[in-house]
């Protein structure tokens, strides 16, 4: 259903003369005066209207946003519409030399707030897409504590010693589980603990017999538990 309600609405702001004219429009024309030129011979028309040197360029609208522009040029002009091109190059180049290239002309709103505008919407877009999930997840990371907690993967990753769901299985602090995830591999804390070697876990510093003890007893389950885990998954 709403990939169907996609496409109509695709369909509709592509194709649809109606969408053309109140949702986008690309390639239509404006013009922009940039000097008057002196009613002369030189710059009257056939029908005897005088023109004025004016830019053209074309133009393209989202919403009535503007979002690009291009093709702009000097042109003779009256500002009905129509426009002649200059028969001389001097005089564009006299004007280019005065006023800048054509691209100077177009108002800043046509040649630049249109697009800044776009850019705040498409960033605003973005946060509400992916920001909250993003930040949601730079808070759980920050209140990721040190507590045991068992995971199905073959190895017995770090996270063994990682809650990042919030749940506490050991009595453990976030200082003691640094420390036994520098001084020993993920495979050795599981084999030592699988295998109720005190030894081992008691070399890590600042864990005591004591300590290593309550290690093995709170945590050797769970790792058996893990450790048929992954045997029942490497048998598929």
């Amino acid at each position: 259903m709403r990939v169907a309600l996609f496409i109509t609405t695709v369909f509709f702001l592509v194709f649809t003369e109606k969408a053309n004219a109140f949702v986008w429009s690309f390639g239509g024309e404006k013009f922009v005066k940039v000097e008057d030129l002196p009613d002369t011979d030189e710059w009257r028309d056939d029908a005897g209207i005088y023109q004025d040197a004016y830019v053209i360029y074309k133009h393209g609208w989202i919403l009535w946003i503007p979002v690009w522009n291009w093709d702009a040029r000097y042109v003779l002009s009256s500002g009905g519409g129509v426009y002649y091109e200059f028969a001389n190059e001097s005089d564009v180049a006299r004007l280019t030399s005065k006023y800048g290239p054509p691209t100077k002309a177009i108002p800043f709103w046509e040649n630049i707030g249109g697009k800044i505008l776009w850019g705040f919407v498409i960033l605003i877009w973005a946060f509400f897409k992916f920001g909250s999930s993003a930040i949601t997840s730079l808070g759980n990371a920050g209140q990721q504590t040190a507590y045991i907690h068992p995971s199905p993967q073959i190895g017995l990753p770090k996270e063994i010693l990682i809650s990042r769901e919030g749940h506490q299985y050991g009595p453990y602090s976030s200082e003691q589980a640094r420390t036994m995830l520098s001084s020993l591999n993920p495979e050795q804390i599981r084999d030592a603990i699988a295998n109720e070697d005190v030894a081992t876990i008691q070399a890590i510093k600042g864990i005591g017999a004591k300590t290593a003890q309550r290690v093995i007893v709170d945590l050797k389950d769970k790792i058996l538990k893990i450790q048929n885990k992954a045997l029942e998954l490497s048998l598929f």
